[in-house]
C-alpha cells in the first residue's frame, strides 16, 4: 500500500504537525480511508494529498494585481500676485 500515507507521515512531508496536517487536509476535503479497526489505522491517499497541496499553494501564492494603480498628484500651490501684477489689472480694467 504505498499509495496510503499515515497523518504522520503526510506531516512529515508537509512540514508539519501532525495535528496540522489532519486539519489542513479536513479543510480541503482530504477525508482518511479506514483500513483495519479503529480510527488509528486512518490513511490518506497520496493522489489526495498531491491535489491537496497544490490548492495549499496556490493558496499561499501572491496574487497578481490586475489593475496599475496610480500614485496621486498633488495640486499646485497658487502663489499669490505680485503687487505689479496687481497694478496691471487694474489699469487694464475700463
Amino acid at each position: 500500500m504505498p499509495d496510503l500515507l499515515t497523518a504522520k507521515q503526510v506531516a512529515e512531508r508537509l512540514q508539519v504537525h501532525p495535528e496540522t496536517a489532519r486539519r489542513w487536509l479536513r479543510d480541503n476535503g482530504v477525508h482518511p480511508v479506514h483500513v483495519g479497526r479503529g480510527s488509528t489505522c486512518a490513511r490518506y491517499r497520496l493522489a489526495s494529498i498531491e491535489r491537496a497541496e497544490r490548492d495549499l499553494e496556490a493558496a499561499a501564492a501572491p496574487k497578481q494585481r490586475k489593475d496599475k494603480v496610480t500614485p496621486i498628484r498633488r495640486a499646485r500651490k497658487s502663489r499669490a500676485p505680485t503687487i505689479e501684477e496687481c497694478k496691471a489689472d487694474l489699469r487694464s480694467t475700463p
